[in-house]
């Protein structure tokens, strides 16, 4: 992916920890990729992949953890993912 907007760096997140938990290979309480990982993988700036974690965290998708990373948030009970 060449330098994705926020918006489709945010959506490709949400879409790959939705995918991940619905396949089983990704549970509650799994750590995420870090931004330095992230930053490799997509070349753009550790803001951009900060300001999606933070809007993942928003969505109840993700938690952040203060010098810990970020970690897959429970599903609320009776939600259904879609891709």
């Amino acid at each position: 992916m060449a330098n994705p907007s926020i918006a489709s760096l945010i959506e490709t997140l949400r879409s790959r920890v939705l995918r991940g938990l619905e396949s089983g290979t990704l549970s509650a309480g799994d750590r995420l990729p870090s931004a330095r990982e992230l930053v490799l993988e997509f070349q753009v700036d550790h803001r951009m992949i900060l300001s999606a974690y933070r809007e993942l965290a928003k969505d109840g998708r993700g938690e952040i953890r203060e010098r810990g990373g970020v970690y897959v948030r429970a599903a609320i009970q009776g939600e259904r993912h879609s891709p």
